[in-house]
């Protein structure tokens, strides 16, 4: 699709090219041959570029695939060894020999009574049956308890029943006697009960092994006594019962007292035995509901974590290796490094139970259960896609670098001959509108000192109005004198042969002789100019012709873009080593995007030609030459519709002040 996509392009732009063949002048005629064998060889280079792409790519997405073929028959092999040493284990503790779990493993033997035994890391929390003693044997105790609630009675009938030979018995009314006396408020009495309530370790009460409620309300007590020191001795030692798995416990009564303690710091491995818990009660729980029959080989997701697990079934129960997936995965690290592959493992559902499956881009290969004979599918994915495609990538960076240096090559000729067409022709019709713009200042002035001279010449003017002619005829010379003399030193600003006469200058009669000047020049326009000058101290050096020149021009400026009567505002002031000389009119405005573009040679705005406002284009360029030979800088603020403001920023000349001199001491 590629090579008829770029065949296509080059027939297009063959049809392209003859169409400007046939229509164009001879300098098109060469733009357009220089295109069409540009693109043809572009698309050539192109087109066999890809081929060659392509068939490198297909051998080497082979030699990939080949070698992850491999590496997967070598992962599963792997994997079903080990799990054969995991059932090896488990069948010999199952039988009674001393066995080691693989790390981080447990192994456990249950029955439908529960978990009989186990091997490996502490199981926080398992299923057990909770017996109670018959309730009637505390019916009396408790009524003189609850209903009379007299606690002294009570106290005495709970303490004959703790010497009964019954554990359950025994640990239920100690329980109770505690109760009791802490309803009197005799808890420093209590504490010692609770301890021989401790005693009884495993025997259930209340729901939970006779030690962990003994030690659950000993710290309840402390606390409510005050005595902060045993409290958190009982605390930790509690804590450390609890994580070590010291209790018979379900999960519900684990989470329970395990809330009950905050403060408490979480063993580094407590997630991991809590997940491992949870995954031999799911074993149990599953093999119970399938009747003693299970599968020998399984993969148990567990909120969090995922663990492979191998089953055997015995005449009093099962038995059961369980391992994070890491484990069965570790023994392989080695492996897959020098393989340089990754490997995901897939349950029977679809799920990720161990890695994270690779980009779409990646070399993979997909071994599904039935082809491995495991109860999960394996998929194996390249780890290192640079190594497996480095020597083909250097080719293609190669050709690549050679293609793309080509279609820089053109593209930049391309680009270099726009470029180069289009400043011409700007600059040809910039040139263009300067000339016809200095043809139109220049025309009116010469007519009109032609028409006052013909009517000297034929003697039609009285000696009342001759000199008014004369006065006519000096105004527009001068006039024709200071347009030539703009455009020569323009000239000569451009050319960098513009040399400034700098001296100490007061700007505040500067700029105020500058405005006078352009009022009389202008006396006939009705704008009014609005000055706000300080009094007088502002010093610049500068060349004063040249600055007054640049005021000049923007006050020109602003008489031409503005409407008539519209008040035109001149300020002068300092902002620390600075002065900024401000002239704001209310006139058209300048677009944002013009608003560079106008401080550069016979660049006018667009409002130029909507108001039909006369002008060559030079009068700012000129101000920025100024401005920038006398080390300052000119900015515009302005906005469609609402004015203008044009701002000259002029360095302060330091003023050097003279020390005064101490009086001289008289005589005596």
């Amino acid at each position: 699709m590629i090579g008829t996509g770029i065949f296509s392009a080059i027939l297009d732009s063959i049809s392209i090219t003859m169409a400007i063949w046939e229509y164009r002048d001879a300098p098109a005629r060469i733009m357009a041959l220089f295109a069409l064998v540009g693109i043809i060889l572009l698309g050539g280079v192109i087109w066999i570029s890809w081929r060659l792409f392509e068939q490198d790519r297909a051998l080497e997405n082979e030699r990939v695939r080949e070698r992850l073929e491999s590496a997967s028959v070598l992962i599963c092999r792997e994997m079903d060894r080990t799990l054969a040493n995991w059932e090896r284990i488990l069948d010999g503790y199952l039988k009674g020999a001393a066995v080691s779990a693989p790390p981080g493993a447990v192994v456990a033997a249950f029955d439908r009574a529960g978990i009989s035994r186990h091997l490996g890391p502490p199981l926080l929390f398992q299923s057990v049956a909770s017996p109670d003693p018959p309730s009637d044997i505390f019916a009396a105790a408790e009524a003189m308890e609850f209903r009379q609630k007299d606690y002294k009675k009570a106290s005495v009938l709970y303490r004959d029943l703790a010497q009964s030979p019954d554990r359950l018995v025994r640990a239920g009314a100690l329980m109770r006697l505690a109760r009791c006396l802490r309803g009197e408020h005799r808890a420093s009495e209590a504490l010692p009960v609770y301890a021989k309530l401790a005693e009884l370790g495993d025997t259930p009460v209340a729901g939970a092994p006779a030690a962990l409620l003994a030690h659950h309300e000993r710290i309840v007590l402390y606390q409510a006594l005050g005595d902060d020191q045993n409290r958190e001795r009982e605390t930790e030692s509690l804590a450390a019962a609890l994580q070590s798995g010291s209790f018979r416990i379900d999960r519900e009564t684990y989470e329970f007292y395990r809330e009950s303690l905050p403060g408490q710091a979480v063993s580094p491995n407590e997630g991991m035995n809590l997940a491992l818990a949870e995954a031999v009660a799911s074993i149990r729980s599953r093999w119970l509901e399938a009747q003693g029959s299970y599968p020998a080989r399984i993969a148990m997701p567990v909120p969090g974590h995922c663990f492979l697990a191998v089953v055997r079934n015995t005449p009093e129960g099962a038995g059961a290796l369980i391992a994070g997936s890491d484990e069965l995965i570790s023994s392989m690290d080695a492996s897959l490094h020098e393989l340089r592959v990754l490997i995901q493992v897939i349950d029977a559902q679809g799920q990720a139970i161990w890695g994270e499956r690779p980009g779409k881009d990646v070399p993979q290969v997909l071994k599904t259960s039935f082809q491995t004979g495991l109860p999960w599918s394996v998929l194996v994915a390249s780890s290192d896609g640079a190594a497996d495609r480095s020597v083909g990538a250097s080719r293609r960076k190669l050709l690549l670098a050679a293609v793309m240096l080509i279609t820089f090559a053109l593209a930049a000729a391309g680009y270099a001959i726009f470029r180069s067409v289009t400043k011409e022709v700007r600059v040809a019709q910039l040139q263009s509108d300067f000339v016809a713009a200095v043809s139109h200042e220049f025309r009116t002035p010469l007519a009109a000192m032609c028409h006052l001279t013909e009517s000297l010449e034929d003697d039609r003017v009285d000696d009342v109005r001759r000199p008014a002619f004369y006065h006519a005829m000096a105004k527009e010379s001068r006039r024709l004198k200071e347009m030539v003399e703009n455009l020569l030193d323009f000239a000569r600003m451009e050319s960098g042969r513009e040399v400034y006469r700098k001296e100490e200058l007061e700007m505040v009669d500067l700029v105020r002789g500058t405005v006078l000047a352009f009022q009389e020049q202008h006396a006939g326009d009705s704008r009014p100019i609005d000055l706000e000058l300080p009094a007088a101290g502002m010093h610049v050096l500068g060349d004063g012709e040249a600055l007054a020149r640049a005021v000049r021009n923007l006050l020109d400026n602003a008489v031409k873009y503005s409407p008539a009567s519209s008040p035109i505002r001149l300020s002068l002031s300092a902002d620390g080593a600075k002065i900024a000389i401000a002239v704001a009119d209310q006139g058209a405005g300048i677009a944002k995007a013009e608003q560079r573009e106008i401080f550069r040679k016979f660049v006018r705005g667009s409002s130029s030609r909507s108001l039909n406002v006369k002008g060559t284009g030079i009068g700012l360029a000129m101000v920025r030459h100024i401005v920038d030979g006398h080390g300052g800088k000119i900015t515009v603020t302005s906005e469609p519709g609402r004015g203008s403001r044009f701002t000259i920023e002029l360095p302060l000349k330091a003023r050097r002040i003279e020390p005064r001199r101490p009086p001289r001491p008289q005589s005596s």
